[in-house]
């Protein structure tokens, strides 16, 4: 997070150093707060606003801080849509092939959670030890007990998983289709948390109209238990210019949608 984005509220949790998280915005103390407060939480906003880093760290703490949660399992899901390019077919069993969709999550577990030293994996006598996949850039095992409760589902294989006793971070919502997010949603079990992240102004679908993600916010803003947060520029908290770039892309999609409309 950004070096010049001061602390909003109280720690979260401590890093792998020591020093404390905070919530560096109203944006984000509205997102822990709503995290809190509810059972599932809908995050809109722009890159750069730590949405997923913070939903991340709220898990971990609830897992490892707050015993009484009743959380047993950290479910990740995301749509494997591609940002405008197919990388076609990558090798490796599914957690290979989709831990480059997770590396924000993967590296928030990193910033809280220590690794653990595995024992090198040997063959036979005198063979050589097994070679380790190349397209694999994380390993949950390097969080010893922790990491066995970390679970990747990717939306593809939703259907027919319950989510009991889970906190559940689906990331990239914005790329799932109205049917998708109703297949996501009403997997919930009693225990469980859901908190559904997403940016309505970069989805990868084809037209805008069949995201699910503003559409479930519309349809289901004043059920109870259900938490809506909408960060803004001002709660972006990477680089300065982060902010500059996407103001500046956001104003230019707005002319060429008016040009587009006034031409129709």
């Amino acid at each position: 997070m950004s070096k010049q984005a001061k602390p909003f509220g109280k720690a979260i949790m401590n890093d792998i150093h020591g020093n404390p998280i905070y919530a560096k915005t109203f944006g984000q103390h509205e997102l822990v707060k709503a995290i809190d407060e509810n059972k599932i939480i809908f995050v809109n906003g722009p890159a750069g606003t730590g949405k997923t880093f913070l939903s991340t760290i709220k898990a971990i703490d609830y897992m490892e801080n707050k015993p009484d949660s009743g959380f047993t399992k950290l479910i990740i899901s995301r749509p494997a849509v591609e940002a405008g390019e197919n990388l076609g077919f990558m090798p490796g069993d599914l957690t290979e092939k989709f831990d480059h969709y997770m590396a924000p999550i993967y590296d928030a577990i990193g910033k809280v959670k220590k690794k653990v030293k595995i024992a090198p994996v040997t063959g036979p006598q005198g063979a050589q030890p097994p070679k380790t996949t190349a397209t694999s850039f994380y390993n949950l095992s390097e969080y010893g007990d922790f990491g066995k409760r970390v679970m990747v589902s990717p939306m593809a294989f939703m259907r027919g998983t319950n989510f009991e006793n889970a906190f559940v971070i689906l990331d990239e919502a914005q790329n799932l289709t109205k049917t998708q997010m109703k297949l996501f949603l009403t997997r919930m079990c009693e225990g469980s948390k859901l908190v559904i992240c997403g940016d309505v102004s970069q989805t990868d679908l084809k037209k805008l109209s069949l995201s699910g993600f503003g559409h479930a916010q519309n349809l289901l803003k004043d059920i109870e238990g259900i938490g809506i947060v909408n960060m803004t520029y001002n709660d972006i908290v990477r680089d300065k210019l982060v902010k500059d770039i996407l103001i500046r892309y956001d104003k230019e999609s707005y002319k060429d949608n008016v040009i587009s409309n006034h031409d129709d």
